[in-house]
């Protein structure tokens, strides 16, 4: 899940970039990625440490990834890169939707806003994402 986007963050963190918007805006966003990552292994974390041993446990494997073979070869523009960076954050927003419905239902308030906070950084950046490729 995040480490597809944070693949394409860091190759456009790296790459050259002539827009200063766009440079900030990627490294803003690579840098949230990571603590979005941090933040949700913390709260796998606290998850699997809950409750007796027949409650559910929940992993990193549990939350689903885009598979290694669909990222390919890189694309050679910038425009490609960004539009699969924008599908990548979109199936970003359907999992943390998913994680806030079994974080509120597994009582995780904690995790929930945790996932709600996350899923909105990551509705702006589709936001922002889509509005720079309609241009």
């Amino acid at each position: 899940m995040e480490f597809d986007a944070e693949r394409l963050l860091r190759k456009l963190n790296t790459g050259p970039v002539h827009d200063t918007e766009l440079a900030s805006h990627i490294a803003t966003s690579l840098r949230e990625t990571l603590e979005h990552r941090m933040q949700m292994a913390s709260c796998i974390e606290r998850i699997n440490g809950a409750g007796n041993e027949d409650d559910t446990q929940m992993s990193m494997e549990d939350i689903p990834a885009i598979p290694e073979a669909r990222l390919g070869r890189p694309p050679e523009s910038e425009r490609a890169d960004l539009e699969r960076l924008y599908d990548e954050i979109t199936r970003e927003i359907a999992t943390q939707t998913s994680l806030v419905a079994l974080a509120e239902a597994g009582g995780f308030f904690e995790t929930r806003l945790i996932c709600d906070a996350v899923l909105s950084q990551k509705s702006i950046a589709a936001a922002w994402l889509r509005d720079r490729l309609d241009r």
